[in-house]
């Protein structure tokens, strides 16, 4: 199985999926954002749209035909355009559950702010967004709120969520 898990800047993906990959046996996590670091802008032109997806989507199968039993791919899908370039890159049928980590806009720019372990993605990045998963939520996959609840609640609520 792949787990999508998708959300704006700040709502929490890389946290939950490092813990979802610690609590499920077998998992492999990986970060949409490591990834599009091997390809700079200019390879990424070359590739074509969607490129960080795509590549995405392999190196999950890779993973699962290497005997991971999941995947949880973490990354900004701000439309179902852009988990249709994931799905389509995909050469066999794998059970994949897109879920959308959710916070209100203001609880998101306050935790950026706060990171000490990352850069800071500035509060325009983190509007843009949120603002762009904001159009396309309902289509989005099973929303999650994270604003009140602690990180290893919101993985929880995914893993149990993936077992029924």
């Amino acid at each position: 199985m792949i787990v999508l898990l998708n959300g704006p800047a700040g709502v929490g993906k890389t946290t939950v999926a490092r813990l979802l990959a610690d609590r499920l046996e077998g998992t492999a996590c990986i970060s949409g954002d490591a990834l599009r670091a091997f390809a700079p802008a200019e390879a990424r032109r070359v590739l074509g749209p969607g490129s960080t997806y795509r590549a995405g989507a392999v190196l999950a199968e890779t993973y699962l035909d290497m005997g991971a039993t999941r995947v949880v791919f973490e990354y900004v899908f701000e439309s179902p355009r852009q988990v249709g370039y994931f799905r389509d890159a995909l050469r066999d049928e794998r059970p994949l559950h897109l879920v959308t980590l959710w916070a209100p806009l203001d609880v998101l720019i306050e935790r950026a702010a706060s990171r000490s372990d990352r850069p800071d993605i500035g509060e325009d990045q983190v509007r843009r967004s949120h603002d762009a998963l904001a159009l396309c939520l309902p289509e989005l996959g099973r929303i999650v709120e994270t604003a009140s609840a602690a990180p290893e609640a919101v993985a929880k609520a995914i893993r149990d969520g993936l077992s029924t």
